[in-house]
């Protein structure tokens, strides 16, 4: 586990680890949540399920957190509980796809073991 207070150490840490849950406030110093978001999905490629956490309750941010990216969004106040089960939810599913099941796209069959050396 990793702790950056501010969008720049964010940014270099999701650009030289690999995560399996991103959770990160929306309100950070230098480079904002929704933008690092931004640049996780279009700039470093990764598709790390990412949970804002925030106080930014209106209809608006929520969108704008989805619409960068974020896989969930938590509104404080929260209960850690709450977090957990998100983080849990968001990883079996990961878990789900990326392991032993193979998906059959346009005719064509991926095998994820394959991916993921588990083959």
């Amino acid at each position: 586990m990793d702790f950056a207070s501010d969008g720049l150490t964010a940014l270099h840490l999701m650009s030289t680890h690999d995560y399996d849950v991103i959770v990160m406030d929306v309100m950070l110093p230098g480079i904002s949540g929704v933008e690092l978001c931004k640049r996780l999905r279009r700039d470093l490629g990764k598709s790390t399920p990412l949970i804002f956490m925030t106080a930014k309750d209106q209809l608006i941010d929520k969108e704008e957190g989805f619409a960068a990216g974020a896989d969930d969004y938590l509104v404080k106040p929260f209960h850690l509980r709450e977090l957990q089960l998100r983080i849990d939810a968001l990883s079996k599913r990961v878990q789900k796809i990326a392991f032993g099941e193979t998906h059959s796209i346009a005719g064509f069959l991926f095998d994820c073991r394959y991916w993921y050396g588990e083959a």
